[in-house]
C-alpha cells in the first residue's frame, strides 16, 4: 500500500490562513525514478493525507504532479525505500508507507 501526508514547511504562517491549504495536492507514485512508469496517483483531503492505494511489493518513487492552493510545487523525486520520511519533512511531505 501507499499513502502520504503531506506538511506545510511553516505552520504558524499556512495554520489557518485561508490563501494556504493542503487539499488538492497530486502526486504520482512511479516504479522508476525517471517517474515515467506511474503505478498510481495519490490525491491529499484537507488535512494533507491520502488514501491508501493497494501496489505490488517493491521500490516506489514519489512526485509531486499538482500543488495546492498557496503552495509552489515540489519538483524533488522521493525514493519510497529509503527507510525515512520521504523527502524529509522540510520539504513539505512525508513517509509513502
Amino acid at each position: 500500500y501507499a499513502r502520504l501526508k503531506k506538511t506545510a514547511e511553516d505552520n504558524e504562517l499556512t495554520e489557518g490562513n485561508r490563501c494556504y491549504t493542503l487539499q488538492g495536492a497530486e502526486y504520482g507514485v512511479y516504479a522508476d525514478e525517471s517517474c515515467t512508469d506511474q503505478k498510481a496517483v495519490l490525491k491529499t483531503d484537507a488535512n494533507g493525507e491520502t488514501t491508501a492505494v493497494e501496489l505490488a511489493p517493491g521500490n516506489y518513487y514519489v512526485k509531486e504532479k499538482q500543488a495546492p492552493f498557496g503552495y509552489r510545487l515540489n519538483t524533488n523525486v522521493c525514493d519510497s525505500g529509503s527507510g525515512e520520511d520521504c523527502c524529509g519533512r522540510s520539504k513539505g511531505y512525508t513517509g509513502v508507507e
